[in-house]
């Protein structure tokens, strides 16, 4: 067995994840076909001509027309997995491994996908289908292998088993009752919602009200906006406007400690984002809602958080090897356990539960109704919000319907049949799906985030041209800004790989300052020009690339081993010079700087190399594209092959390769290197580059944008400096200004998920 999965996909295998990784920041094309392989012009070189074609002509088979150029963030869940499914034929998959896939699907999108699972198994596809949903198994299989624990159980043929024995193949024993016998009778109202209203128009208008040992079973389609309204009443999302009431007293859940200070509880649909923390242990995702009630003048009962951990355990029934283990390597469904239990332990009223069974195995789910009837009859109130309509059905004693928003109808269980529940829930207007069509096509404010920085740069230059039109406009000034300018840039653009990547890098400064330093020394010591400079390159990429080594060797954070690069570098800058400056520089490495060649400064032309070979590689080149993936999502670059960590120390050798160049013109422009040289400008090159529109997070970035941030940073300090501000004041205020518009940066991709949903 090989632990690469670009192996497999060579061998013709593709397999469809149940918890869908994506790269939200790269193109839906660029998703489906980093895997495979990008389709090149040339070795390294994309061909994006086609790498959408293919792509198109992928989703063409599968009956799908979706915008192959848009960030694949736009993409519904049901899209996701069926653009995985296209990527597969493309590639020319002859075994496809298909886990969970309907589990985020409605009846709609589900049958869509079972006529493409059929449509591929006649074209001669091998598949392996996943999947606790057992009426699925036996409507698409051949054959069945169940597997318990971890062990194989048996392999039949479908014909040869029916729904009884295949659950009790899976839980290893009979389940009489897979869902448990209704016999609550409903009391006082615990929860009373009227006239509810989300402030960002997802839900509007719900009234609902859950009564003393009741179900009240939520339904419709993904994006009907039941998570939303749950999580406004547990005080996670805002409302515009209506009320809520615990037992008749009015409650204003600004917070989800206050909605659980009244005794309400929210198990969240995401259980691997939202609902576990997956580097902790079993026990500490437990006890994690009752961390204060555990605790005695803020230190924690270390005997009542193991009590609280062994009920929980026993409670829920959680099969793990001990409770000191981390929770990821828990099944699914073991999972959904303890974050089940966790709440429990707050002792809530009014239990709200996000599609609570879903991906978890037949076993887990059997065990999870018993629970929910369990809390009914000790009074607790129930909101089940489920797309599993049978699940629905069989556990509530009242079934409210929610579509594009609202609440369109409330059935009761026992006499209307699921049909009529189902058909409540779709969409009835032409309008409606025409937005559903439409739905992958919204306005994306965020593509323009490099012309708002033009025009937000120009804007600054006009008023400084009518403030001081002498001053700035006048030849010297804009040689000087334009020098000034591209030293930043060129650290700006190496700091787009580092960050793109999903890493940070504060030592540039310094090194900075140490490479300049050992650069300037050999041209002292009568090393030609040119090779001074190659050393300056190669010296900071290794220095670079040793930041990143040293961090994933570690395993600590890069800002922690580049902190302390920084005083390393810094303190070896001094020790290598004496604390003196580096000066009387020969003039042939004066002139890489210092002059003009064609009535621009040198060091523009370097800079300018520097932005067109950062450009090729980030948006035509495959290494690129994938140092912006690893950014995006280390778990969707595992699932595909991706070399994170080579990748990852190839971008701080980038960086420190950009760097070196930096530190040469530095010296070549100035004359000589001061001990200081470089300090400060790992804030600034960082800077420029989240203003250029480089997630901070990682996984996007450009070269354009990050030279734009740096132009906007010089021309703001010179502006400041024309204008006699005080230097105490001017970091004030280009600090503000940096901080106003990452904020507005900010917002601008706040509105552009709001108009994707």
């Amino acid at each position: 067995p090989s632990n690469d999965p670009s192996q497999a996909t060579e061998a013709g295998i593709a397999v469809v994840h149940q918890e869908a990784e994506l790269f939200a920041d790269l193109s839906l094309a660029e998703n489906m076909l980093l895997g495979p392989g990008l389709p090149q012009a040339f070795p390294g070189w994309i061909n994006w001509g086609a790498t959408y074609r293919l792509a198109e002509e992928a989703l063409k088979q599968l009956g799908e027309n979706l915008p192959v150029r848009s960030r694949a963030r736009n993409l519904s869940i049901a899209q996701r997995v069926l653009a995985q499914i296209a990527s597969a034929i493309q590639q020319k998959a002859t075994l496809l491994f298909l886990d969970e896939p309907t589990a985020s699907l409605t009846h709609k999108e589900c049958q869509v996908l079972f006529d493409q699972v059929r449509r591929l198994r006649n074209m001669g596809m091998a598949i392996v289908y996943v999947s606790h949903r057992l009426e699925e198994i036996l409507n698409l299989c051949d054959r069945v292998t169940v597997l318990r624990d971890g062990t194989h159980v048996w392999t039949r043929k479908v014909q040869e088993i029916d729904m009884d024995e295949l659950v009790r193949g899976m839980v290893g024993r009979t389940v009489s009752q897979f869902f448990p016998e209704r016999k609550s009778s409903p009391g006082e109202t615990l929860l009373r919602v009227k006239n509810l209203t989300d402030s960002n128009g997802r839900f509007s208008d719900i009234s609902l009200d859950l009564k003393q040992g009741e179900t009240v079973g939520l339904y419709g389609l993904v994006g009907a906006g039941r998570s939303e309204f749950a999580q406004a009443v547990f005080g996670i999302q805002s409302c515009r406007s209506g009320s809520i009431q615990i037992r008749g007293k009015d409650l204003s859940p600004n917070s989800p400690a206050a909605a659980m200070k009244e005794g309400i509880a929210y198990l969240p649909e995401d259980r691997l984002n939202q609902g576990i923390f997956r580097e902790l242990s079993v026990q500490a995702n437990g006890v994690m809602a009752v961390l204060r009630s555990i605790s005695r003048l803020s230190f924690v009962s270390r005997k009542h958080e193991e009590d609280s951990t062994q009920r929980i355990i026993q409670q829920t029934r959680v099969k793990t090897d001990g409770p000191g283990v981390p929770i990821e390597t828990l099944s699914g469904g073991n999972q959904q356990k303890v974050v089940l239990g966790r709440w429990l332990e707050t002792h809530p009223e009014v239990l709200m539960l996000d599609e609570p069974t879903r991906g978890v195995d037949v076993g887990a789910k059997s065990e999870i109704h018993h629970m929910v009837a369990d809390l009914n009859d000790s009074g607790k109130g129930v909101l089940l919000i489920s797309s599993d309509l049978p699940e629905v059905m069989a556990m509530s004693d009242r079934v409210a319907v929610m579509s594009e928003g609202k609440l369109v109808g409330e059935f009761n269980p026992r006499k209307d049949p699921p049909e009529k529940v189902a058909a409540a829930a779709f969409p009835v207007s032409e309008h409606t799906m025409e937005a559903e069509k439409a739905s992958t096509k919204q306005f994306d404010l965020s593509a323009f985030r490099e012309a708002g920085i033009g025009l937000a740069l120009a804007v600054v230059m006009g008023v400084l041209a009518f403030l001081k039109p002498e001053e700035f406009i006048s030849l010297s000034n804009i040689s000087d800004v334009l020098s000034s300018i591209a030293i930043l840039s060129v650290a700006a653009l190496g700091a787009t790989f580092v960050i793109g990547g999903g890493g940070i890098d504060i030592s540039v400064g310094s090194m900075l300052g140490l490479v300049g330093a050992c650069s300037g020394m050999a041209a002292l010591a009568g090393i030609p020009t040119a090779l001074c400079l190659i050393i300056a390159i190669v010296l900071g990429g290794c220095l670079g690339a040793i930041n990143m080594g040293i961090s994933l060797i570690g395993k600590v954070h890069p800002i922690i081993v580049t902190l302390a690069g920084l005083a390393i570098y810094r303190g070896l800058m001094r020790q290598l010079t004496g604390g003196y400056e580096v000066t009387n520089l020969p003039e042939g490495y004066r002139a890489l700087g210092d002059g003009f060649t064609l009535g621009i400064p040198r060091v523009v032309w370097f800079a300018a190399i520097v932005l067109a070979v950062a450009w090729v590689i980030l948006q035509r080149c495959t290494i690129g594209r994938q140092i912006l993936a690893v950014g995006n999502s280390k778990p969707a670059a595992a699932q595909i092959g991706l070399p994170a960590s080579r990748l990852a120390i190839l971008s701080f050798a980038i960086s420190g390769a950009f760097i070196g160049l930096a530190s040469v013109l530095w010296g070549a422009y100035y004359g000589k290197l001061q001990s200081s040289a470089g300090e400060g400008l790992e804030l600034q090159a960082i800077a420029a580059a989240v203003i250029g529109g480089c997630n901070i997070n990682g996984g996007s970035g450009t070269a354009a944008g990050a030279f734009l941030g740096a132009c906007l940073i010089g021309v703001l300090n010179n502006g400041l400096t024309l204008l006699k501000i005080n230097t105490y004041w001017q970091p004030v205020f280009v600090g503000s200004f940096i901080l106003i518009t990452v904020l507005i940066d900010s917002w601008v991709l706040k509105q552009a998920g709001r108009s994707r949903r």
